[in-house]
């Protein structure tokens, strides 16, 4: 949270999820492929700077209940809900401190993980340096730190409309009332240009549509803050060497010039001096307005690019599956793989690679061990009658190749993800909190994730006190006193006994969703 912006984020507080980008796990996991032994999360010391009201920190805090945690926000306000939230849930590993950034020493302590999501871009340059001051006297000596920024060339474009919508609402002092204010001033301007096929009239439009989604806290402290300031990539890694810092990936492997493709890596190589140039160049050729800088300490040795065999130290998981049933593994037969969104992810005619991704399909939302895929991918091909080949290098490069190219997971850590609900079925406490306001919730991954109505009414009573037969006379209750409808030809129905049957054909179905979904921990 900006520093200098504290009433205004205790006037519209920030809204704060679940950013699986910043787990610990994985920091930890990136850091491992390029070679550095960070500490494990089950048992680590975190720093949230700008945590606002506990969001992002407290799920963690959960996950991990014998790290200890520290937030710090100078806004009271949220500083106040997130203590009251980690009450509400017995998180007694994590501690909040409204105060600003400046005043931290190296006093608080050190940490194995250092967060900053959201804030660099948005303080004085003094508290910028205060971030990175932090990052280098308080981080451990195998720690990680993850700093986010926009970044230029892409900030260009939002930020001239950032600057119009500003000019727009300049003599606005409602919070509420400048974000509607901008937005119906950038829907006047893509309207009202002449020119509608234009490529400034479609670059207005596409900012409008980009931002109708996102909470008006969003547009408001995102684009209608007095102090954004993006930077080029080099600039951020110019100061954080200066700070004895040092750079060395993006939280998201496959959004750096590591996950490049050959013919551009080419190109690539023939421009760029060093590691920093050529992700420059990348953010270049990408039009990026956006990273998620890893830092460590500039005499750490760290690996060039991410290694196999530093792969086989992670675990993998993927949430994928195939569009054929049955599906033939055994042959050279193409065979595509569809992620959550729909969307082909991976196409391959590999045996080894096809029997690893139904695996990994399986048992997903869990992951699993290197050696243990290896181990069941040569027993089910070999029950097929194919011979997968003796050296899992073969393997672990092509986990590598699909996991730069965001196909599939590795992991550092493996939460107390249920083979299936329990008799007595329990919910993941803050998903359970969170699902009585909205439907986003955070998952055992620190994802939010985004449930129906009905999902939402079933994780309420999961405490795991209650029997299924008890669920289903909650539900049945929520239903008949009008706090939940089942519709049938467009008319509620509220008799019992046709609700009951209704509610118990859809209870284990929903349960599979939840456990899927990583919101179930038993």
């Amino acid at each position: 949270m900006p520093e200098d912006n504290g009433n205004s984020y205790d006037e519209v507080p920030y809204q704060s999820v679940a950013l699986n980008e910043t787990h610990p796990e994985r920091l930890a996991s990136v850091a491992t492929l390029f070679g550095l032994d960070a500490t494990p999360v089950e048992s680590c010391r975190v720093l949230e700077m700008g945590c606002a009201s506990g969001g992002n920190l407290i799920p963690l805090a959960q996950l991990l209940p014998e790290s200890h945690f520290v937030g710090i926000d100078l806004s009271n306000r949220q500083i106040n809900t997130a203590i009251a939230t980690a009450q509400t849930v017995g998180a007694t590993n994590v501690e909040f401190h409204a105060m600003s950034l400046a005043d931290v020493t190296r006093e608080l302590g050190t940490f194995d993980y250092i967060l900053c999501h959201g804030v660099y871009s948005w303080v004085p340059d003094g508290v910028k340096s205060a971030i990175l001051r932090i990052c280098s006297e308080n981080l451990s000596k195998n720690g990680v730190a993850y700093v986010s920024y926009n970044t230029l060339p892409g900030w260009h474009i939002p930020g001239m409309v950032r600057e119009m919508m500003l000019y727009h609402v300049r003599n606005m002092s409602d919070p509420n009332a400048k974000v509607k204010a901008a937005r119906a001033f950038l829907d006047f301007l893509g309207q009202s240009i002449p020119d509608r096929e234009g490529p400034y009239a479609k670059t207005l439009i596409e900012e409008a549509v980009q931002l109708r989604p996102h909470a008006d806290s969003y547009v408001l402290h995102e684009h209608l803050e007095d102090l954004n300031h993006p930077i080029y990539y080099h600039e951020f890694a110019s100061r954080a060497a200066d700070h004895g810092l040092k750079v060395f990936s993006d939280s998201r492997v496959w959004a750096t010039a590591v996950a490049v493709q050959p013919p551009m890596a080419a190109v690539l190589d023939k421009v760029a001096r060093d590691p920093i140039d050529r992700d420059q160049y990348f953010d270049f050729i990408c039009n990026r307005r956006f990273r998620r800088s890893l830092l460590c300490r500039a005499d750490v040795e760290l690996l060039p690019v991410p290694a196999i065999e530093r792969l086989k130290k992670l675990r993998a998981s993927a949430s994928v599956w195939p569009t054929t049933s049955p599906t033939d593994f055994a042959s050279r037969t193409t065979v595509d793989f569809r992620a959550g969104d729909g969307m082909i992810r991976l196409s391959t005619i590999d045996p080894l690679f096809k029997t690893a991704l139904l695996i990994l399909s399986e048992l997903y939302p869990r992951s699993v061990e290197f050696e243990e895929l290896w181990s069941m991918i040569r027993h089910r091909l070999g029950r097929a009658g194919v011979e997968p080949g003796t050296n899992p290098d073969v393997l672990a490069q092509r986990l590598l190749q699909a996991y730069v190219a965001n196909s599939l997971e590795l992991h550092a850590f493996e939460p107390p993800f249920p083979l299936e609900a329990s008799g007595t079925p329990e919910g993941f406490p803050l998903a359970r909190l969170a699902a009585e306001s909205g439907p986003s919730v955070p998952s055992l991954r620190h994802r939010q994730v985004t449930i129906s109505d009905f999902d939402r009414l079933v994780i309420r009573q999961l405490d795991g006190t209650r029997s299924h037969h008890e669920i289903i006379d909650r539900l049945v209750n929520a239903v008949t006193e009008g706090a939940f409808a089942i519709n049938e030809n467009g008319l509620p129905v509220r008799d019992p006994i046709v609700v009951r049957p209704i509610l118990e054909r859809s209870l284990g179905p929903c349960l599979q969703r939840l456990n899927r979904a990583g919101l179930l921990v038993r």
